[in-house]
């Protein structure tokens, strides 16, 4: 019973997340009508919606390697056709509903179980992905901010003058997840729990898809 719960409460979750988008929605458009929506976009170039159509693409395409680097890295490839279809509906409704963690991985639960991965393998998927979108905020931010440190206003209080300070931590976590992802042959235990660590192959392209 309780199994069945388990399987059965992803599926539950997203239909009640499309639902909300829905209704979310439906009330967005009760706001405007079709000829002024209609009217507004004859004002916008072709140009330019098709250069943010194909940049809309292209960051759905980036977003593909997350879910493709996770199963190769928990040794549980899919057909590409599979990843992407899971990986779109997955990011669609975390990028627009919000609660990206519990959006996301409830869609993908519902694809990737009956896919036939395990609750487990399934885990490692959202927790590899939730660290590659990390480890790209925090390595592109690293650069940015050892690059140029822009000076923080007195008002604010921080204990550091300048965005440097914050840079050289995103640089030095990006750089100990390497290095433990280098060393690390076991298990990382972290208050009595095993983190389980990609291997070191999939390093270069985690950083590259997540940039």
């Amino acid at each position: 019973m309780t199994k069945k719960i388990i399987h059965i409460l992803p599926a539950f979750i997203g239909m009640v997340l499309f639902g909300t988008a829905l209704g979310v929605l439906h009330h967005e458009l009760t706001l405007y009508h079709f000829s002024d929506i209609r009217h507004h976009l004859t004002e916008i170039s072709s140009q330019r919606i098709a250069i943010a159509s194909l940049l809309t693409i292209a960051g759905y395409l980036l977003m593909f390697g997350y879910d493709i680097l996770a199963l190769r890295a928990i040794k549980h490839p899919l057909a590409y056709r599979k990843v992407v279809l899971g990986s779109f509906i997955g990011y669609a409704f975390s990028n627009n509903i919000g609660m990206a963690i519990l959006a996301g991985a409830s869609v993908r639960y519902t694809f990737y179980s009956a896919w036939g991965l395990s609750p487990a393998e399934i885990t490692k998927v959202v927790a590899f992905c939730t660290l590659t979108l990390w480890l790209g905020f925090f390595s592109l931010g690293g650069i940015l901010f050892l690059a140029n440190p822009l000076t923080l206003p007195a008002g604010l209080h921080f204990p550091f003058a300048s965005l440097r300070f914050p840079g050289m931590l995103f640089v030095l976590f990006v750089a100990a997840y390497l290095i433990l992802c280098v060393l690390r042959k076991k298990p990382l235990m972290l208050f009595g729990r095993a983190l389980w660590l990609p291997e070191p192959g999939l390093l270069f392209p985690q950083i590259i898809v997540a940039k």
